[in-house]
């Protein structure tokens, strides 16, 4: 490799570092919410606004949205699906993952999830949360109806300009504040939401599904042929009881977050969770001797 290589990078192009991804807000999320009950919203933009919350919740990058399904509905609380491709640098290493998010929001309104269900109510067998619409200039503003099959990204239009033409929309940014949030926004929220809170890190690690957490285990993971049907059951019962325990702890954390953020959403009032920062006055994690705290 000579200096031009390193100048300019393999291939005569320097490659460019990547972008951060501003972490969706509380402020947002209640923006969201609200959208989608606003009964002048469209229903594209109702579920585009839905599907972004989804992903926030869930803790998932957009792009992992479009390659998942929901499989359940657990103590009318929680969303339990899978991740076909969980995030690994080794293609051929990617697992399909569990993955959790809270039935209700920050606003305790399941309405997020309902818009979802309903939107994609005619999609069956398929393994995306965003769908293709059609438009005659491809925004979400004029958005006509839906089409069949995902939304996918594009140099013009796709999944990141619909998404910030949403938060255009639902949050009052401009198109610069806008391009601040990326795909990838949605899965810092949750994260940032336990660090604020003094979670441990063990604990931060069940929320953002790292190594070493709960859905990692091999044991969660669908079989193939499951996978097939969009179905996850365990094949034996001894299993089924192993796996209920052990999403317990998962479970239970994301609780916690939620719970902080709902306690301070009625402490702020409608409409009043800032739209930056406000994390750190969120209630700080205590240990009260109880499971799944350490």
């Amino acid at each position: 490799m000579n200096l031009v290589d390193i100048e300019s990078g393999v291939g005569g192009r320097r490659p460019e570092p990547p972008l951060h991804a501003e972490p969706v807000t509380m402020g947002m999320i209640e923006c969201l919410e609200n959208f989608i009950a606003d009964p002048t919203t469209s229903m594209v933009a109702k579920h585009l606004a839905a599907a972004y919350l989804f992903c926030c919740y869930a803790v998932m990058r957009v792009e992992q949205a479009q390659e998942c399904w929901i499989d359940t509905v657990r103590d009318d609380e929680f969303i339990e699906g899978f991740v076909c491709l969980d995030k690994n640098p080794v293609r051929s290493k990617m697992q399909p993952r569990p993955f959790w998010a809270p039935l209700y929001g920050i606003t305790n309104s399941k309405l997020y999830f309902t818009t979802l269900l309903d939107s994609l109510k005619d999609v069956t067998d398929k393994c995306y949360i965003l769908r293709a619409y059609k438009s005659p200039d491809g925004s979400v503003k004029n958005a006509t109806g839906f089409l069949p099959g995902p939304l996918l990204q594009s140099r013009s239009h796709g999944l990141m300009k619909a998404i910030q033409e949403v938060l255009q929309m639902a949050c009052g940014f401009s198109v610069e504040q806008s391009q601040a949030y990326t795909l990838h926004s949605p899965r810092h929220f949750l994260p940032e939401v336990s660090a604020a809170r003094g979670e441990p890190g063990t604990c931060r690690c069940e929320i953002g599904r790292w190594s070493h957490s709960v859905v990692q285990l091999p044991a969660l993971r669908p079989e193939s042929n499951m996978l097939q049907k969009h179905r996850a059951r365990a094949s034996t019962l001894p299993d089924l009881y192993a796996k209920n325990n052990a999403t317990q702890r998962p479970l239970a954390i994301l609780a916690r977050q939620m719970k902080s953020l709902r306690d301070f959403s009625v402490k702020c009032g409608p409409g009043k969770l800032p739209m930056h920062g406000g994390l750190q006055n969120l209630a700080k994690f205590k240990t009260t001797g109880g499971p799944h705290e350490d």
